[in-house]
């Protein structure tokens, strides 16, 4: 076998079969066509305009040609410059009547809605294959959706152990191709020094269920933005405990965790897909699937300097929005859609839907926290790196429309299409109607294929 390889320049359909004509020929200049690949309009066009013989050096330059050239192109394709993206496929589910409960009933469905409700509030938690006799939420969204601001209303609660982004160790994308890429190949730089990183399934879990081991714990980053770990924080600081074993401390949280009456984790390194494994292994577990309108996404992350890059990020809402409606199917009652818009226009209503949903009990604390969170008398709506406090939740969540550029919007609307018409978001034609704010920019209502938590009226 030659060690060289041939390297041929053509310009015609026909390359193919005049090619492999060359090799079994032997040639190294041009040939006439085989009689197979004399067809065509213009057989004069049939000829090997170069083909000549390359050595294992050349070889090589030209696989890193190729490379770079595959890289450049993959990146060009996720910077958000594209004009079209191909929309995620939605089958058609009709999810009619889910609640809490999954007890329907088509006659008396209003009724049935209001029973199971209060169920749901006084319903104590049931220990599960984990042997735990709490509840377990888990709050999933996407970076600048809301999602810190709802946590904070979780945390009021002295009942709730709130865990802030446990898989924070691990780096953020918007990839929506499902892989079983290990964590190890995913670690932000500060964790990547240390040994045996769990894997993202299992530390998910082991984290909702308190199972919270010295190892575990060295990827526990963010303690102070949640009440429940910032304690273990000071301790840490306080007595100087190696990482590698954090006696006290630990224990201390653990106790905390296992006393607690639920926990919940807010995560937005997690993809639907990756959920339900998480509802399959844990059959106790609830979800609350927090989104946003994509244009203002867009803007908050641009406000931050946080990355957004157009069609990937559409293409993960896209398909978290898919398989959501499949997964409504699968899990009946343990997956609640929630809009930012819907929590920032009627933060108390929506809120206490949220406790009901997790079995996590409404208290005068978490009114009272929740009421100096966003009913302040002064008009704020500039939004902060992790600034929970929403002076006027509802122009907040709307300010947006005052920032983006008409060109961008639309970009926005046509590649997230599939998952804005199913969450209501409107699509704005001029810039002149998506400066009015007498034009709604999301609808009232929203598909039936989702459990969604809103207040008609």
């Amino acid at each position: 076998m030659s060690p060289y390889v041939h390297v041929c320049f053509v310009s015609n359909p026909y390359s193919l079969k005049i090619y492999r004509h060359v090799l079994k020929r032997g040639l190294s200049r041009r040939v006439s066509p085989p009689n197979s690949a004399r067809r065509g309009p213009s057989t004069s066009l049939l000829r090997l305009e170069a083909c000549w013989s390359m050595g294992r050096a050349a070889r090589r330059w030209l696989v890193a040609l190729f490379t770079t050239s595959m890289v450049t192109i993959l990146f060009w394709a996720s910077s958000g410059e594209r004009n079209s993206w191909e929309s995620a496929q939605f089958r058609v589910i009709r999810n009619n009547d889910v609640n809490i409960g999954r007890q329907s009933n088509a006659n008396k469905s209003n009724e049935t809605s209001t029973k199971q409700s209060a169920e749901a509030q006084s319903a104590e938690p049931r220990a599960g294959q984990f042997g735990a006799a709490r509840a377990r939420v888990l709050l999933m969204s996407y970076m600048r959706s809301g999602s810190t601001f709802t946590g904070d209303i979780f945390q009021s609660s002295s009942a709730v152990f709130y865990l802030y982004e446990p898989l924070i160790y691990v780096n953020d994308d918007d990839n929506m191709v499902p892989s079983e890429r290990p964590s190890k190949f995913r670690l932000i730089p500060k964790a990547m020094g240390i040994r045996e990183p769990p894997e993202i399934h299992n530390y998910t879990l082991d984290t909702l269920n308190c199972k919270l081991t010295d190892h575990n714990l060295r990827f526990l980053y963010a303690l102070t933005y949640s009440k429940s770990t910032a304690e273990f924080d000071e301790c840490q600081k306080k007595l100087g405990v190696k990482p590698s074993t954090f006696g006290k401390c630990g224990e201390q949280l653990r106790t905390r965790c296992e006393q607690s009456k639920a926990v919940v984790s807010k995560i937005l390194r997690l993809k639907m897909w990756e959920v339900e494994k998480l509802l399959f292994e844990d059959p106790e577990l609830k979800v609350i699937h927090l989104v946003r309108d994509p244009r203002g996404v867009y803007v908050s992350r641009r406000a931050v300097r946080y990355y957004f890059a157009d069609a990937p990020f559409c293409a993960r809402l896209n398909a978290d929005a898919s398989m959501s409606s499949e997964l409504q199917v699968k899990y009946p009652g343990r997956i609640l859609t929630t809009r930012y818009e819907d929590l920032a226009r009627n933060p108390s209503e929506i809120a206490k839907l949220l406790f009901q949903f997790g079995g996590i009990l409404w208290t005068e604390e978490v009114d009272a926290r929740l009421i100096n969170m966003t009913s302040n008398s002064d008009v704020h709506t500039k939004e902060n790196v992790f600034n929970t406090s929403r002076k006027n939740s509802s122009l907040t969540a709307s300010s947006w429309r005052q920032k983006i550029q008409f060109e961008r919007a639309s970009r926005l609307q046509s590649l997230c299409r599939p998952s804005m018409e199913l969450y209501g978001y409107v699509p704005f034609n001029t810039a002149q109607d998506l400066r009015d704010m007498n034009i709604a920019s999301f609808q009232r209502d929203y598909s039936d294929k989702f459990f969604k938590a809103q207040i008609l009226r």
